[in-house]
């Protein structure tokens, strides 16, 4: 071997290992994790699939560098708890314990969501953007360790009963329909606050009807609004998927001038495939603006999503997933930001969810929505009349 040749293979050599010590930031750097605990199997799954979708998608390629200026990304990690508290309580136990998990994300449900809020503060861990809107989870003044993304159940019922209410509908023409659990209680008492709060103090009167959670059997449900004293002109649902579109089936063709309508935590894409033909004229309540692609936001969540998974069909359970994502890229991204639980929580503590751009409909942050033509358009409450099914 010649001394030209023997120097030019050291150099290379010399070379090759520089390169592979100085590696990019994103490949040397351990990923910052955040677990969500929520259904992915059992009668909720739709809503913790498609949640799971959007973080991933809003989190993919995306990373932060906090206060060490070292680029890291954000790693998800998905427990299923089937929609059951015991087994929320389980798996936060699991999660809390691996010191990588710095916080929590995105969880699935009241009734699961409320099993673990006394261990948030024993743990000083972050719930960051849960999915519910309960009051129970929404303390007066704020805790530390729940921030939320969306709107309350108390917002969303105020924007459907206010509608209702202006289109000539009477409080006891409004009957409610809710799963018998925390998640249906914190709709009911929301339900009584907005007609109180509107002049109406008599909402106990309203037709309740209930079903059991993680089940369809919604049979005596329907019976108690079929036959009510007062005919309903109007449902509200606060449930699952499952049993509303059970409930809707049932008594949309028996009561073909009723308008059935929903919170967001049902699920729009679930409740469409659910229903088919059926969900025509169905409201649903939103937190996030409909699809509209000529919106910068949702065309960056549409692109994200196409190339997270080509065959995913967009819809607003995972376009709040995404935005959740993206609220909590932009709060651990700033300077300063500690990567540490004590940091999460410092970082979330002030993060504006205005900062998204959404073009909020006013103060509250929903947005009604109404199926025709089997997707989900704006809904005009002036035009609510022409809505009812055919006889």
């Amino acid at each position: 071997m010649t001394h030209r040749l023997a120097v030019a293979m050291l150099v290379a050599l010399a070379l090759s290992s520089a390169r592979a010590s100085v590696a990019t930031p994103a490949e040397d750097a351990a990923p910052l994790r955040v677990a969500m605990i929520g259904a992915v199997s059992g009668p909720a799954k739709a809503l913790g699939r498609e949640l799971r979708l959007g973080l991933e998608a809003g989190l993919k390629g995306r990373a932060v560098s906090g206060s060490s200026g070292r680029t890291r990304p954000i790693e998800l990690v998905v427990a299923d708890d089937g929609y059951d508290p015991a087994t929320t309580r389980e798996q936060f136990a699991k999660l809390v314990a691996d010191e990588s998990i710095l916080a929590f994300v995105g969880n699935v449900g009241t009734p699961t969501t409320l099993a673990i809020l006394p261990q948030l503060e024993e743990t000083g861990i972050l719930l960051f953007a849960p999915f519910t809107g309960a009051q129970g989870l929404r303390a007066d003044p704020p805790s530390r360790h729940v921030v939320h993304y969306r709107a309350s159940y108390a917002e969303e019922m105020d924007v459907l009963i206010g509608g209702l209410l202006e289109q000539g509908i009477g409080p006891r023409e409004i009957a409610l329909f809710t799963q018998d659990d925390a998640f249906g209680d914190a709709g009911h008492a929301a339900a009584l606050k907005v007609l109180a709060e509107r002049g109406h103090p008599d909402g106990e009167r309203l037709v309740h009807a209930r079903y059991p959670r993680n089940t369809i059997d919604v049979r005596e449900a329907a019976l108690t609004i079929r036959w009510a004293e007062v005919p309903p002109k109007a449902v509200i649902m606060v449930g699952a998927t499952a049993p509303c579109a059970r409930l809707v089936s049932t008594l949309g063709r028996v009561l073909p001038r009723v308008h059935f309508a929903s919170l967001s935590f049902t699920g729009s894409n679930a409740l469409l495939d659910a229903l088919g033909d059926d969900a025509e004229g169905l409201i649903v309540t939103q937190v996030v603006p409909v699809l509209d692609a000529r919106h910068p936001t949702v065309a960056e969540y549409l692109s994200d999503l196409r190339a997270h998974a080509p065959e995913a069909r967009p819809g607003m359970v995972s376009f709040e997933g995404y935005l959740v994502a993206r609220l909590l890229g932009r709060a651990l991204d700033r300077p300063g930001v500690r990567f540490t639980r004590a940091g999460l929580l410092d970082a979330a503590a002030d993060i504006d969810v205005g900062s998204l751009g959404l073009g909020e409909p006013g103060p509250v942050r929903v947005w009604p929505t109404i199926v025709r033509d089997g997707r989900f358009q704006p809904l005009r409450w002036n035009d609510l009349r022409e809505t009812t099914r055919a006889d």
